[in-house]
């Protein structure tokens, strides 16, 4: 259920920031946390898995171009 609640707040502000032509987005545990209404470990431990940092995750929009080297 966490989980879920986490997918579900992190997808609808990533897509709220790309419909204003936001083209990353960091999102830190603790914040997550905070708005989903858990424990900052908990949110951790799972985030963790998905290959984020220590602190939190960051998202990019498929319509980001990285730089050419």
């Amino acid at each position: 259920m966490i989980a879920n609640a986490i997918e579900e707040y992190v997808n609808t502000e990533f897509a709220n920031l790309m419909a204003h032509d936001h083209t990353h987005s960091v999102f830190d545990y603790d914040s997550i946390a905070d708005a989903i209404g858990e424990d900052e470990r908990i949110v951790s431990r799972l985030m963790l898995e998905t290959d984020g940092g220590s602190n939190g995750i960051i998202l990019t929009s498929p319509k980001h171009k990285p730089p050419s080297y």
